[in-house]
């Protein structure tokens, strides 16, 4: 080792960088070369496997049943957040049987403003006092969907339709399996 603590070969590597900036300095400016053309079998040996396509359907109010609801965490400006993704199957025209997903910021203490309390009272057809997974279960609710993301995340870039999909933005009316 040198008296730099760097190994002789990353000491030469480095020498002959230094030279061959030194050379490229001094002559004549190239035309930017560009890199050849890729053979058929040459290409890049990577390869990694994408997340099943969200789907998209026209924006509108559908019938909808929840199929599922869950609590989930994930990060947003560096900090943790709880939000309750639920799961909605279309029973309705030509999307019957597609499965959306719909989202309410979680809260310990969900108050009346908020969309997970609007949509409890609209499940159980009265205010609330707690809030459950079991008022939304196997309940035939009008919602409206529209499609997300409308900007790309942390940006006010419009989103490219290509990434956009189908979600539900609010539950309108509940229509059958409980009350009201």
């Amino acid at each position: 080792m040198a008296e730099t603590g760097h190994s002789p070969e990353l000491i030469q590597a480095n020498a002959r960088l230094k030279q061959g900036q030194k050379a490229q300095a001094g002559a004549s400016p190239q035309p930017e070369s560009r890199p050849a053309p890729v053979e058929v079998g040459q290409e890049e040996d990577w390869t990694c496997e994408a997340e099943k396509a969200l789907p998209k359907i026209p924006a509108g109010e559908y019938q909808a049943l929840v199929i599922q609801s869950k609590k989930k965490t994930y990060r947003f400006n560096r900090k943790e957040r709880e939000k309750i993704e639920f799961r909605f199957k279309i029973f309705s025209g030509e999307f019957d049987g597609i499965e959306l997903r719909g989202y309410c910021p979680y809260y310990k203490k969900a108050g009346t403003s908020t969309k997970l309390y609007r949509w409890a009272v609209l499940a159980m057809g009265a205010r609330a006092d707690r809030i459950s997974p079991l008022p939304f279960r196997g309940k035939l609710f009008k919602v409206l969907v529209d499609f997300t993301p409308k900007f790309i995340p942390n940006t006010h870039t419009p989103a490219p339709k290509s990434i956009q999909h189908s979600e539900v933005i609010e539950i309108l009316e509940l229509l059958a399996g409980g009350r009201p």
